[in-house]
């Protein structure tokens, strides 16, 4: 099922998207939907949400055309930062320096972890302001998202996807000088309107294992990034399992899962994004996620 969060007449609604209609949810197992977040919530109550039939406890209401609402990010508001995965593809790891030096950072042997602030996350076809007195240095990185959807501490590697509510697609938009200047990454990745999510959510159910999903980066329909989730140094169920030890994951988090290589960073001379540029990122089963520089 592809979940989305939409706006119309002002008010924002949570619904179900299918091909070109939006449904909306009005209340799950008897409880009333404010957004994405208090469905999850609903749905978390079940012991294991991958296999529940998340239809059946849906009650449904109006019915409208998708080019008649905006799509919002799923999770507009997340209750915590964002969590990140800092060179999880061998070949990005290989391809930056995140200092002024040229020395090359090695593939890491444990899972690198930063947070990323997303308040509000920016919807699909959302615009960031470029601002050069700010950066320059504007780059950008496809990730596959994944949405927690039952609380778990101490999660068994072999459980973990049992965890998962759904995924989606996420832009790690990076101001790369802030992370030179400050010598760590959550400045630079946390600027208003740096963390395009979207545009749904496929629930769990719909992708029982998320490895050997391809992602693919366009720069004004330049091929920059093309990469598989098989190739991640750190799945997905080691991610979740690793991160959750002695740190309860909660309902609504969403982990950004690293980014493979072809970032603007990675480019001799650098290929960062400016005014009037356009990014279109692509994962399999996700969808397209536009993002335009102005």
């Amino acid at each position: 099922m592809k979940l989305v969060t939409f706006q119309t007449e002002g008010k924002e609604k949570t619904g179900i998207l299918e091909g070109d209609r939006v449904i909306e949810i009005i209340s799950s197992q008897g409880k009333s939907l404010n957004n994405m977040l208090d469905l999850i919530d609903a749905v978390g109550e079940k012991d294991n949400i991958i296999n529940f039939p998340l239809i059946q406890d849906l009650d449904q209401g109006k019915i409208y055309e998708i080019n008649d609402v905006k799509i919002l990010a799923p999770v507009r508001y997340p209750r915590r930062n964002f969590f990140c995965l800092g060179m999880n593809y061998a070949d990005h790891a290989k391809e930056v320096a995140f200092t002024e030096t040229e020395k090359k950072p090695e593939v890491p042997k444990f899972p690198v972890y930063f947070s990323k602030l997303a308040y509000p996350a920016l919807e699909d076809k959302g615009i960031i302001p470029y601002d050069e007195e700010l950066t320059k240095m504007v780059d950008y990185e496809v990730e596959l998202a994944v949405i927690i959807g039952k609380e778990g501490k101490d999660i068994k590697e072999d459980e973990a996807l049992n965890y998962v509510f759904g995924y989606t697609i996420a832009n790690d938009i990076s101001a790369r000088n802030l992370q030179g200047k400050h010598g760590q990454w959550f400045k630079g990745k946390s600027v208003d309107n740096y963390a395009p999510l979207g545009p749904y959510i496929l629930t769990a159910d719909e992708l029982e294992n998320p490895s050997g999903l391809q992602l693919k980066c366009y720069v004004n329909d330049e091929l920059r990034q093309n990469a598989n989730t098989k190739d991640l140094v750190f799945s997905i169920p080691r991610v979740i399992s690793d991160l959750s030890r002695g740190l309860t994951l909660r309902r609504g988090d969403v982990i950004l899962t690293g980014t493979p290589s072809g970032v603007g960073l990675g480019f001799k001379p650098y290929k960062f994004v400016k005014s009037g540029d356009v990014i279109r990122c692509e994962i399999d089963k996700l969808g397209s996620l536009t993002t335009y520089i102005k």
